[in-house]
């Protein structure tokens, strides 16, 4: 019996093993993080008061922190201890350096020898080509993570530690730490108040511009500091990092500009500032509304016009590899492309003398098509299930929620914390989706197994606009 009973076991066990692909090991990691993180905050040891914050607070804040998204609907630096505090700082740290990568530090940590099947999930995650190099990679990345972090510590203590003493060591780890990883969670309530953000700091350049080169560090992608290290003389840079800077320069003006001209004359955001305060804090709300979530201004407060602006950057988001979520800056410069290319009657998507391939235009269309309607139809839900209360909210900041969650961004029109369960549960979705990619979620649910090349179906005649 007992025999009979192992090999029916073996036999699971080899099943469940041909069933878990890289994409599936990937989602299944990210969610057995988020759920020992809900398990360990629910404790009543994580909470200030000593009592449970509930599940639901917990489920949230685990989501928030491994997705890097920063949406909050309690106060970690009030309502958390510090053991608390400590749980949410290392869940942002997993997410901000994905589930493999971590796995993979731990594994070298304990001297553990990365198998092929691990290779394989990491060059998944890292979203490579081949599997060669894909262990080095990951080490260059740990120590690209933790350089960042370190600098960004030291130069946020020169500011933090005269203002809040030896408690601003601690508060600069943290702030790093979330700022590179694209997170946006503070701890900065029990000094200046619950869920003021960096707001206190708006005036103070060293703390802003720390916090933006660490945003922008973190969101270009591990992939792109690595070709610039890698770069040799007369080889030029891979288009991915030609594209990814570009763009995140071009978002970068463009979206501060568009902020500056809407909200100037803002007395509930950039107007009571004079002019070098209002220039940097509109740099500073385009380069958090790339997936950070910190916030000098009220975000309330905005204008329509300004919110528009906000979502179409959080809807583009950071680069491919990186610690910030949307769609991604080449995916968007995909899908321009294609219109030019589609518009001046070419074939073949053509940059330079490079041509993209179609596989991954088909996969940008997907990404864009798949966000934006689910962006959308995040907006709807929060709308619906609030209005189900009896709480009529403004369509544009439902939006900017939804659009928020999705691109894992964290700012918020001061929604999170009024919202009722149903939409909470929702927006943990939106998170998920919006931090592993409607690509890798849609490649753990079905079998993608490639279909044989010898099939050919005759073509379809479909009218096009």
């Amino acid at each position: 019996m007992k025999e009979k009973t192992g090999q029916l076991f073996k036999a699971v066990g080899k099943k469940i093993k041909n069933l878990m692909t890289p994409a599936r090991y990937i989602v299944l990691g990210f969610l057995g993080v988020i759920a020992v993180g809900t398990i360990l905050l629910v404790l009543p040891f994580s909470s200030a008061s000593g009592k449970t914050i509930g599940f639901v607070p917990a489920l949230f804040t685990s989501t928030t922190t491994v997705c890097v998204t920063g949406l909050t609907v309690i106060d970690p630096a009030t309502q958390l201890s510090i053991f608390g505090q400590i749980v949410v700082l290392l869940l942002i740290q997993i997410g901000g350096l994905g589930f493999m990568t971590t796995t993979t530090f731990m594994f070298m940590l304990v001297g553990k020898k990365i198998s092929l099947k691990e290779r394989m999930t990491i060059q998944e995650s890292l979203d490579q080509d081949s599997l060669k190099g894909v262990v080095k990679l990951t080490k260059r990345i740990l120590a690209f993570t933790f350089i960042f972090e370190g600098f960004g510590t030291l130069m946020l203590m020169t500011r933090l530690v005269p203002a809040l003493g030896a408690r601003g060591i601690y508060v600069s780890l943290f702030t790093a730490v979330s700022s590179f990883c694209n997170a946006g969670i503070d701890i900065m309530g029990k000094d200046y108040g619950a869920f003021s953000s960096i707001s206190a700091f708006s005036h103070d350049p060293v703390v802003l511009i720390t916090v933006m080169v660490l945003i922008i560090s973190g969101g270009l992608g591990f992939l792109v500091f690595n070709d610039i290290l890698r770069k040799k003389r007369n080889r030029p840079l891979r288009l991915h990092t030609r594209v990814s800077l570009s763009m995140t320069a071009i978002l970068l003006v463009v979206g501060a500009a568009m902020i500056l001209g809407i909200e100037w004359n803002n007395p509930g955001t950039l107007g009571p500032m004079d002019w070098g305060d209002k220039v940097l804090n509109a740099f500073f709300q385009s380069t958090t509304a790339r997936t950070a979530g910190w916030t000098s201004i009220n975000q309330a407060n905005l204008t329509d016009g300004a919110k528009v602006a906000t979502m179409v950057l959080m809807f583009v988001g950071a680069c491919p590899a990186s610690t910030g979520g949307g769609v991604k800056t080449t995916t968007i410069f995909v899908m321009i492309m294609l219109f030019a290319s589609v518009f001046r009657g070419r074939d073949e998507v053509v940059v330079g003398k490079e041509t993209i391939n179609t596989r991954t235009i088909k996969r940008a269309a997907v990404v864009t098509t798949a966000c934006f309607l689910g962006s959308f139809a995040q907006a709807l839900i929060i709308w619906a299930t609030e209005a189900a209360y009896g709480v009529q909210l403004s369509v544009i900041d439902s939006m900017y929620e939804a659009f928020s969650a999705f691109g894992t961004v964290g700012v918020s029109a001061g929604l999170t914390t009024s919202l009722h369960t149903p939409a909470l549960i929702t927006l943990c979705f939106s998170m998920f989706i919006g931090r592993l990619g409607p690509l890798t979620i849609g490649a753990a649910l079905l079998n993608t197994k490639k279909q044989s090349a010898n099939i050919k179906y005759p073509d379809a005649k479909i009218l096009i606009g």
